[in-house]
């Protein structure tokens, strides 16, 4: 092997080896910081934000009410008065009644 060739070698090696130490610094750092967030997310502070609505559903969509709603879900009629009456889609959310 010449020395020119050699040269060439020793120059691609030395730039892959500081872009791969620079990846992995990255990969280590982000690992870092979510680490940091995990183990001391009551320094973080959030307040949740809870929406209570409440109405009376009509008495025409009574009769769709199952006993088992929390199990099935909302029916379909029941869901689109939800969507029309509280702008919320009631197909994506777990069914609660009381």
């Amino acid at each position: 092997m010449n020395s020119r060739l050699r040269m060439q070698v020793y120059r691609l090696t030395h730039q892959l080896h500081w872009i791969s130490a620079a990846v992995c610094f990255a990969a280590l750092a982000l690992f870092t910081i979510t680490g940091i967030t995990l183990n001391h997310a009551s320094s973080i502070g959030a307040e949740p934000v809870v929406t209570t609505r409440s109405a009376q559903l009509p008495a025409s969509l009574m009769p769709t009410l199952g006993t088992d709603v929390t199990e099935e879900g909302v029916p379909v009629p029941v869901g689109e008065w939800v969507d029309t009456e509280f702008a919320i889609d009631a197909a994506a959310a777990s069914a609660e009644s009381s």
